[in-house]
């Protein structure tokens, strides 16, 4: 494993806290070749808990859809697969919104 793995596995770990190790690291051979789709969006637009969010994107797309959500330094990142961005696209696309105006009404 490469120092990168660590950070990456790290953030699985709390993300999936109930899985064991072994697992986790399993989740990580598993994504390396998988492309993620990546949402930055400025914090002051975050009117929610990052823990509301977490649970408002899951429902949309899906855990396994969810790569990340992160809030730092004023910005944050949301981590998709690009399945979980084509899931998050047709949502707008039901809501008759662009993707744009449909992920900043998530932030609200």
């Amino acid at each position: 494993m490469k120092g990168k793995d660590v950070r990456l596995l790290s953030t699985l770990r709390t993300q999936y806290a109930d899985a064991d190790i072994k697992q986790s690291i399993e989740k990580l051979k598993n994504s390396e070749n998988k492309k993620v789709s990546v949402i930055k969006f400025n914090s002051k637009d975050l009117h929610k808990e990052i823990e509301k969010l977490r649970r408002d994107l899951v429902r949309i797309v899906g855990k396994e859809e969810l790569v990340d959500l992160l809030l730092l330094d004023g910005e944050g990142s949301i981590k998709l697969t690009m399945k979980g961005e084509k899931q998050l696209r047709s949502a707008a696309k039901r809501q008759r919104k662009s993707f744009q105006e449909f992920t900043y009404s998530i932030l609200q």
